[in-house]
């Protein structure tokens, strides 16, 4: 029997959630990326102490399949009362047996969500947009799915989210912070070189043991793309 993409996903995340809910905290590798790719602080600091919501919807079309997918943030600001172990929540998917199947409910358009927090202004936006752009007025929660950039919650997104870059070293030899526009300001100085970011104001300076490697950098020779030299 042919397993599709849609199915493989929503078992992934439910064995994940299922773990989770037992007590455990898995990160294998590329979850542990995903969770490191986004660096919030304060009010935007992930945690991981709620469950993980990676979409809301249902995934596998288990009463229909969605005719409009959009893409979010995250799933919003954490709340013990309803997203921890022993939450409101946490125990309707054990119910429900999984978190896939929980989230053809649409929980969060529903009591006990509602009665607590009031109505979702977020969900009943993006139905009213699934409704415009599908032209069909009796569009409802079984035609919407949202995915979410960041599983993860917190109450607002202060960072940049993205995969986390290792420093390169540059091909006259400075080590940099990875400057994503790639203009950096050489400039020769007695004995050494140094290598000044005109982005991110970062400095280093090394001394070569080469001498035609400080030859090529004085010329602009190093081939970084957008380099100008500096002197000074």
């Amino acid at each position: 029997m042919t397993v599709s993409a849609r199915e493989r996903v929503a078992a992934f995340w439910d064995d994940h959630i299922e773990e989770w809910l037992s007590g455990a905290d898995p990160t294998p590798p590329p979850l542990l990326q995903w969770f490191k790719s986004y660096q919030g602080v304060g009010p935007g600091q992930p945690t991981r102490d709620g469950f993980p919501e990676p979409y809301h919807g249902d995934l596998v079309g288990r009463e229909r399949t969605p005719r409009m997918v959009v893409l979010g943030l995250n799933p919003g600001e954490f709340h013990s009362e309803f997203q921890s172990r022993d939450g409101i929540c946490a125990n309707e998917i054990k119910q429900h047996g999984s978190y896939s199947k929980w989230q053809t409910t649409c929980p969060y358009k529903r009591a006990p969500w509602t009665n607590a927090m009031g109505g979702n202004r977020y969900y009943r936006a993006r139905l009213q947009f699934t409704r415009n752009w599908l032209q069909d007025p009796t569009a409802d929660r079984r035609d919407l799915l949202i995915f979410e950039s960041y599983p993860w919650h917190s109450k607002s997104i202060t960072h940049l989210c993205g995969p986390r870059r290792r420093p390169s070293t540059s091909s006259c030899g400075s080590r940099s912070r990875n400057c994503p526009s790639k203009r950096c300001l050489p400039s020769a100085v007695p004995g050494t070189t140094s290598l000044r970011c005109s982005v991110y104001r970062f400095s280093t300076s090394w001394a070569p043991a080469d001498p035609a490697t400080v030859r090529r950098c004085q010329a602009g020779l190093c081939g970084r793309t957008g380099c100008r030299r500096a002197s000074g």
